[in-house]
Formats: structure tokens, sequence, C-alpha cells
């Protein structure tokens, strides 16, 4: 059935060919019980039990596309599938009992028959409750998913839409898709290395099996070849209803100690990257009336110890964004700035093995903002049409305090790295 069905769907469709193949192997039984009988019919719990075992495989079927159009983790989705399916099997299995004993036409009528004895009525009682429980239970869990992809509580402004995400392969390009997957988004990750890509797109579609997901590596830098992915993204796609301007590098070090090539590495992808993209997505996004969304730093609106090359760029990247926030706009464009505080990505991880204690230090005042919150509340800003968006209520109480005590911000800021000179001299 293929590498990424999950296994889920696998639980059900094996269900449906045991129970099906049980309703005919069954229905061999009644009919031969019918024409044995004197008047030609069948005890009841062998009918019963062919006709469950047919109906159980046709519910099978039902649970399994539940289970493709799932948002649920496919470990709840498993866990939720193979419940409905063994309390299905149980039932079967008890009716082929009663069928193959003769023993009673109602199992529920008191006492409570099988073979020569009889249970008790707790007993029963209780495998009812439960029989009841993981039938419904694990069915009507499963049924939120397609509930949800269709009266999903989020509005459907992602819905269908073509999404283009560049950085998209890992940190919080991928974690950005990760969300929009299952809200029926139309993606197309970009990245510079094609092997991330293919993997990152393997993941979405085994964690989201509907997912819609294509690839396209690009060097975001080089602006002909950013054309050209643009317009082949387009043609594919047939439209561009949002571009997340997400790639980016970082660099940190004293002034003295960054090379020349490392302010134009960093300028080339954080700045003239999302420069290059944007002017050949703008046709695009201006015909379908679309969304740009420029993810900048808290970095981009203050100076921080260490940045020199990675804070010029986010500041480049901030005025730029302020100016397509007056163009833009009135061409049927909606513009918004992301201004996240650090967060745990993989280029934070590297960041964090080399970088200065002064820039920790100074970074680290507003604290780390989780990855689910970042991506929650850039997609919450984006639904209710804000422009600048800092994700984090304790980055937005910082950047509020930067904004207007600018002074104050400052002198916390020599302090900091003061202090940090002085723990560690060296």
């Amino acid at each position: 059935m293929g590498e990424n069905v999950p296994n889920a769907v696998l639980i059900a469709i094996l269900g449906c060919g045991c129970f099906f193949t049980v309703g005919l192997v069954t229905g061999i039984w009644k009919y031969t019980r019918m024409i044995t009988s004197p008047n030609a019919q069948a005890p009841v719990y062998v009918d019963i039990c062919h006709r469950s075992a047919l109906m159980y495989s046709f519910a099978c079927l039902v649970l399994a596309e539940f289970a493709r159009l799932s948002v649920w983790p496919s470990v709840v989705n498993t866990v939720a599938v193979a419940a409905a399916v063994t309390f299905f099997a149980t039932a079967v299995a008890n009716y082929a009992i009663h069928g193959w004993l003769n023993d009673t036409d109602n199992m529920l009528r008191r006492p409570h028959v099988l073979g020569k004895g009889t249970v008790h009525g707790k007993v029963v009682h209780r495998y009812v409750m439960a029989l009841i429980l993981g039938e419904f239970g694990g069915s009507s869990y499963s049924f939120q998913a397609p509930w949800r992809q269709c009266w999903p509580r989020e509005p459907l402004m992602f819905r269908l839409r073509s999404i283009v995400i560049t950085g998209g392969s890992t940190g919080l390009g991928f974690a950005l898709a990760d969300a929009l997957a299952p809200l029926g988004a139309r993606l197309t990750l970009v990245s510079r290395q094609a092997d991330n890509l293919d993997l990152a797109a393997r993941q979405l579609r085994r964690r989201h099996s509907y997912a819609d997901i294509e690839v396209q590596a690009l060097d975001v830098g080089d602006p002909e070849a950013t054309r050209l992915a643009i317009e082949t993204i387009a043609r594919r796609c047939g439209r561009i209803d949002m571009l997340f301007n997400n790639a980016g590098v970082m660099r940190e070090g004293r002034f003295e100690t960054l090379a020349e090539d490392d302010f134009q590495s960093v300028m080339r992808t954080n700045f003239h990257g999302v420069v290059n993209v944007t002017r050949a997505a703008l046709v695009h996004l201006r015909a379908s009336r679309g969304h740009l969304v420029n993810i900048a730093s808290v970095a981009g609106l203050t100076g921080t110890f260490g940045f020199t090359a990675y804070a010029s760029a986010k500041h480049a990247l901030v005025g730029f964004t302020e100016c397509l926030s007056y163009e833009l706009p009135p061409q049927g464009i909606k513009v918004h700035l992301v201004c996240p505080a650090e967060f745990e990505t993989p280029m934070v991880a590297e960041l964090d093995s080399y970088r200065t204690p002064e820039n920790r230090r100074h970074t680290l005042a507003i604290p780390r903002t989780s990855l689910e919150t970042v991506v929650a509340d850039t997609l919450a800003g984006i639904r209710h049409g804000r422009y600048f968006i800092v994700p984090g209520r304790r980055a937005r109480l910082a950047v509020l305090g930067l904004r207007l005590f600018p002074s104050v911000a400052r002198r916390l800021g020599a302090r900091l790295v003061a202090n940090a000179q002085q723990e560690d001299p060296a």
C-alpha cells in the first residue's frame, strides 16, 4: 500500500479484509444451517454473526478514511482505530460462540445463558458497556478528524491556499508547514539542500497523509534562479496566495573577528534573498490578493552584542518590510512582519556551540520562546490581519519596553554585557 500509509489506516484495512472474510464464511455457515433446519431458518446468532461481520467490514473502510483525513498524531489515530476494530472483533466472536452453541436467541435475557451454564449479569453488563465505549469512543474520536477538516475552528483562510515557505526544510519553516498541512494548505517548501527538502516532505506526508506538499531546491541569494523557481512554482500550483520569507543564516562574534564573507553571506540570504523572492512573487501575490509574511527578528529592532552582521541584515529586512507595508496594501497584498525572540531551531543549536558569553547573556535577557508558540502566534496574527507580530507574551513585553524606554533598554544591555565580561574576562 506504500511506505507512507499510516498504521491506523493499515489496521482498518486489515480489519476490513478479516471481517469481510468472516462474513463470507459465516454466510456459508448460515446457508448450511438453513438447509438442514426443519423450518429453513439458521440459529439467530449465526445470522447476527454473518450480518455483523459484513457490517463491520464496511465500518472499517469508514475508519480508514477517517484515519487518512486525521489531524491527530499518528499514535492517537492508531489507538483509536485499534480500539474500535478490537471491539468489533470481540462482538463478532461473541455472536459466533452463541451461534455455534445455539444456546439462546437473546444473550441479554436473564438468566444470561452460555452453553449449559450461565454468566453473571454484572459481567454481561460490563462487557456490553465496554463494547459500546470501545466502538463508539474509537469511532467518534476518529470522526473528529474529517469534522475538523470540514469545519475547523480556525477560519478557512489557509484551506486550499498555495503557500510558499522559504527555509522550509528545518526549524521554523518546517514547523509552519507542519501546522498548515492539516489545515488544507497546498505547500511548497523551498530550501537550498534538495536532500533536506525531500526528507522534510516525507516526514510531513507521514504525519499528514492527505497533505499537498511540493518542494523546490533554490538558493534565494541568486536573483535569476529565484525568478525561474518562483515561475515554476506558480505554474505548478496555478497561483501563489501566501509567501513566507523565512530563509536565513546566523553569524555571531565580535565585529573584528567576523570576515567580510560573513557579512556578505548573511546579507545575501537574510536580506537580498527576501528581496529576490518578493520581487519574483509580487505579480502572483497581486493576482491572488495574497499575503507577504517576512520573518525578521527582535534583533532587527535593537542592537545585540555579537550580531553586527545578523542584526544589520534583520534591521534592513524590517525597514524593507515597513516600506512595503505602505506600497503593497493598495495593490491588494497584505503585509506581515514577524519579529520573534530567540527560539529553539537547528540554527540556534549551532550558534550555541560557539557564541560569545556576552551574546548569550545579552540575547537571553528575553527568555527563549517555544517553537510551538512562534508558529501559533504567527498564524494567529495572520488570521487577524495584524501587520506587526511578536510571538510570545514575554517577547511582546520586552519589545514594548524597547520602544517605550530605549535608553533604559540600552543601559540594561550594556550592564548585561559588562557582567558577562567580568565573569569571563577571556
